[in-house]
């Protein structure tokens, strides 16, 4: 009883490969595989599937960067593909992919003058910032103005004095 040699089980999960927003195929790996074990897997996959980035030209986005080749062998597929198992990879030339429907420039600016606005409200102003105006006369019958903003800081606060005369 018992003679037999034991293998040791490692255990596995499925990742969806995406290129282009679209996913192409799933690869399995080791829970504890490297993007240089993937990146062994994806060309392999890429001899059938075309619509892959062929020859092993592409970039795994890790934490939606590009990751350089050398320092695949210590980032995981794991932490690479997050939650919903997704390993995107991209071809050399782009950053990140993008659906076309994101990138009109009319809606860019739509959204970020709706998250200023935000912002605006949230803070009471886009600095927080206070003003308070006194006006002098001076002895000789000019009218200074002295203008004060505090502007809140995180660390600690900030004035400014801003004087003018008439």
């Amino acid at each position: 009883m018992g003679g037999g040699v034991s293998k040791r089980v490692v255990p596995t999960f499925t990742v969806s490969i995406v290129f282009n927003n679209d996913p192409v195929t799933i690869i399995d790996v080791a829970e504890t595989a490297t993007l240089s074990e993937a990146r062994k897997e994806v060309e392999k996959a890429a001899e059938e599937f075309k619509e892959l980035p062929q020859h092993g030209k592409f970039y795994f986005l890790f934490k939606g960067l590009k990751c350089t080749l050398h320092k695949e062998s210590t980032r995981t597929v794991r932490d690479a593909a997050g939650p919903d198992s997704l390993l995107i990879i991209v071809v050399a030339d782009q950053t990140k992919v993008v659906p076309a429907e994101e990138t009109r420039p009319a809606e860019l600016l739509d959204t970020a003058e709706e998250a200023l606005d935000i912002a605006d409200e949230v803070t009471g102003g886009i600095l927080g910032a206070s003003m308070e105006e006194t006006q002098k006369v001076e002895s000789d019958g000019t009218i200074t103005t002295e203008a004060t903003a505090s502007i809140p800081s995180m660390t600690s606060p900030s004035i400014f004095m801003l004087v003018s005369s008439n």
